[in-house]
Order: structure tokens, then C-alpha cells, then sequence
């Protein structure tokens, strides 16, 4: 049985996955070679920011020097921030669902940006309240695909929904990466097909286009209570 549901926060509630990568790209001008936006949202998504910047150096075996990773991500988050700060709108059908699901079911964030991050655009959408639980990039050491922030997204449910274990909870993902930690912990997931594409997206229970098109006949078919 589904007893909670726990979402993604970049690319399955707010339409922040082009801000990323347009930040990224312009404090990284010059170091190492930025993918394309779909190379991008194709291997990249679902890993937090301090993954991405390791993981491209890496790949291009350019080193990273004490303070370098601090520096770049200190520069990039005050580009993201300096966006966020005038407002950003949910995606679409994203607050309708919301509002839809949270009598019954309680929610958490998991995700892998910053916690102010998440609480800014959810402050502004008038949807902080709505989320019991935010596991932020802040509060494990882990990037996704590590099932840890799912599995703590879920433990932190639990004064909410007693006893809950990671197997009852549903994942709403969009990246390959998330989809890997959220089933890693057991979960059942839904995948929203926002910017996140190729084809070595692991299996999910089910798709959709926006939370527009989720129904409550589909999460009672997926266990809903």
C-alpha cells in the first residue's frame, strides 16, 4: 500500500532544470567543456551540484584544486539564486496535484538541490506547508543515485504516517538517476517526462507528461490508500 508520496523537486515541481544548467554553464565558461542541454538533461540530471562539477572534471580529467569546487559552486548558486529570487511558477497541474493528494496522503521533497532553493520557489508558490518532510542536498552526503535521501525522506514521514517504511512510499522522478535511488530504497515510482531523456532510463510503474495527467484511478491502481 501507498501511504506517502515523495516527489523530486528540479523538473517535477518547478521548471528549474534550464536555470541550472544556464548557471552552470556560465561559471564553468572555460574550465572544462559544458555538455549540450541534451547531453545535459540526458546523463546529468538527478546528481546535486557538487556531483555534476566532480563528475565533469573527472570525465575530462581536469583537477580540481583545494577551493576550486567551493569557489565554482559559490559563483553558481548566486547566478541560480539571483533568478529564483523574482519568482518562479510551479510546472504545470503541479499545484493542483498537490492540493489534490495532500488531505490524504503526506508528502516529502528529495531532491538535490539546495535547501534554500526548494523553500524560496515553494514559499512563493504558496506550497511550503504542503510538504511534511525536505530532503535537500544539504542533508546527505550522497548525490542520487544513492537511495539515502529516499530513505531519510521517508524515515522523517514517519511521526506523520507511524511505521512507515521506504516500500510504501511512491517516487515522482524525472531523471534516470532519481529513478535508480528511489528504486534502490524499495519504492514504487512515476516518472514525469519533463527534460529528462535517452533511453538508459531505468523501468517505472508509470509515465506522464506533467501531474496534470496523473489521476487519482491511477494512484489507487498503483496502492494509493
Amino acid at each position: 500500500m501507498i501511504r506517502a508520496i515523495i516527489f523530486d523537486f528540479d523538473g517535477v515541481i518547478a521548471d528549474t532544470e534550464p536555470l541550472h544548467y544556464e548557471a552552470f554553464a556560465r561559471v564553468l565558461d572555460g574550465r572544462v567543456l559544458m555538455p549540450t542541454r541534451e547531453v545535459y538533461f540526458a546523463q546529468y540530471l538527478g546528481l546535486n551540484d557538487a556531483a555534476f562539477v566532480r563528475t565533469l572534471h573527472g570525465e575530462q580529467e581536469v583537477a580540481l584544486r583545494d577551493g576550486d569546487l567551493e569557489a565554482l559552486l559559490e559563483r553558481k548558486n548566486a547566478a541560480y539564486e539571483a533568478v529564483i529570487a523574482r519568482g518562479l511558477r510551479l510546472l504545470p497541474g503541479v499545484a493542483e496535484f498537490i492540493d489534490r493528494v495532500r488531505p490524504r496522503l503526506p508528502l516529502a521533497i528529495c531532491s538535490g538541490a539546495r535547501r534554500v532553493e526548494i523553500e524560496s520557489i515553494l514559499r512563493s508558490a504558496n506550497r511550503l506547508d504542503a510538504f511534511l518532510a525536505i530532503v535537500s542536498a544539504d542533508d546527505v552526503p550522497a548525490s542520487k543515485p544513492d537511495p539515502a535521501g529516499f530513505r531519510m525522506a521517508a524515515e522523517r514521514l514517519r511521526p506523520t504516517a507511524a511505521g512507515l517504511a521506504p516500500g510504501e512510499c511512491l517516487a515522482i522522478e524525472d531523471s534516470a538517476h532519481g529513478i535508480t535511488a528511489a528504486r534502490a530504497a524499495g519504492m514504487k515510482v512515476v516518472r514525469v517526462r519533463t527534460y529528462a531523456t535517452g533511453s538508459q532510463c531505468p523501468s517505472v510503474d508509470l509515465e506522464v507528461d506533467s501531474l496534470r495527467e496523473l489521476t487519482d484511478a491511477q494512484l489507487t491502481k498503483l496502492g494509493a490508500a
